[in-house]
């Protein structure tokens, strides 16, 4: 009270309030859901009990809800935590909880959704824009070899898919296999496996003019006087400039055509001009050759983005899709089994179209799980794709 009056010995009057605010956490808690389930019997014959179904779990017998689920996949996944370590979570809050389980529930749901990663491909292939990479992940029971995730998204705008492909190898048929029934434009780096597929007539190749670029940053990191690669960083960023001015001016792809006509086609002319003057007097396996050497060996692959407005300058889209999966590869180091590689392939998928989507990955995947059983048709499962159930998710 003594606060309350002025030095004048005046009462002071309330004229207004200040608010602040401060941020707290509340740490996230588990629950168990008991369900009560009335039986009922006949007391005419004394032979007929019956008592009411459970709800439906998303893994027969499993005593996991769709929202512990969700978070354990979203939990390794996205934000690349082991299993190993959410066991020791989980324990930390006093719930008991092998990483055996988890590791057969993440299996369990990685098969569940498999019927989820077929529409999700057969959406994919209904483009005719798709890009491709690559990336290598250690299985266990593989024998030793080097075992791939392929990654292939659609090159759209709008409703993107993203599937991941587990391969025990790198060779160049599991790309053929995957894309044999697609036609159009498919952007891959130079790697010489996806050779076969770019022969053929109907599949044309866009090359990366990322991947160019890189081996000529390289070069002027170590040589600092001016020389052809400064001026092939200086071309090819002035190639990237046109294709900020079509983002920035929302061109759609007929006017990102025309600008790149008009403005790219010169800059390629004088790029051509010069690697054609100096490759001679460069040698082949020096740094500067092999760079001099990719350019003018994918030369027209590196062109053809000028084909279609719609398509990109380079495949760092495809390269930005696998990059979780590297960044998760550092933590969790390996997959046991090549059903847990497959697993996660599937999850992955889901999870990055989710992300490409802007899709919250935990919504969906509870959503999924909840929903999954509920269709008898399996074909009307596509209606469970990410981009199909945004406005289901949010009103729940």
């Amino acid at each position: 009270e003594e606060e309350k009056r002025c030095g004048c010995g005046c009462q002071l009057s309330k004229i207004g309030e200040e608010k602040s605010e401060q941020l707290d956490y509340i740490p996230a808690k588990l629950q168990v859901i008991e369900h009560v389930r009335y039986k009922y019997a006949c007391k005419g014959c004394e032979e007929t009990v019956r008592c009411a179904k459970l709800p439906n779990k998303p893994i027969p017998k499993a005593n996991a809800t769709a929202g512990l689920l969700a978070q354990i996949m979203v939990s390794k996944y996205v934000d690349h935590l082991p299993l190993y370590r959410q066991e020791q979570i989980l324990k930390r809050n006093g719930i008991d909880l092998p990483r055996s389980t988890l590791c057969n529930w993440v299996n369990s749901c990685g098969k569940l959704i498999s019927p989820i990663i077929e529409f999700l491909k057969k959406d994919i292939l209904t483009n005719d824009y798709i890009a491709s990479d690559e990336t290598k992940v250690n299985v266990l029971d593989n024998n030793g070899s080097s075992s791939y995730m392929w990654v292939h998204l659609s090159g759209e705008r709008e409703k993107r898919g993203i599937v991941y492909d587990y391969q025990e190898n790198r060779k160049g048929e599991n790309a053929e296999i995957f894309l044999k029934e697609f036609k159009g434009y498919h952007q891959t780096d130079a790697y010489s496996g996806y050779a076969g597929l770019h022969d053929k007539k109907e599949i044309t190749w866009v090359a990366c003019w990322a991947h160019a670029r890189r081996k000529y940053i390289e070069i002027t990191k170590t040589i600092k006087t001016p020389g052809i690669a400064h001026k092939m960083v200086k071309y090819i960023g002035q190639l990237y400039k046109i294709e900020r001015e079509a983002l920035d001016k929302k061109l759609d792809p007929g006017e990102t055509k025309k600008l790149r006509e008009k403005n790219a086609v010169p800059i390629l002319e004088v790029i051509k001009k010069l690697l054609d003057e100096v490759k001679d007097a460069i040698p082949p396996q020096s740094i500067l050759g092999k760079a001099v050497g990719y350019t003018l060996n994918n030369w027209q692959g590196l062109n053809n983005y000028l084909l279609d407005g719609r398509l990109r300058i380079d495949n760092n889209d495809s390269e930005r899709s696998i990059k979780p999966f590297a960044v998760g590869r550092k933590n969790w180091m390996f997959c046991a089994t090549t059903k847990g590689a497959k697993a996660s392939a599937n999850i992955y998928s889901i999870i990055e179209t989710c992300k490409v989507n802007k899709i919250n990955p935990y919504d969906y995947l509870k959503y999924l799980l909840n929903h999954i059983h509920d269709y008898s048709d399996p074909k009307e499962l596509v209606n469970l794709l990410p981009y199909n159930i945004d406005k289901k998710i949010s009103s729940n």
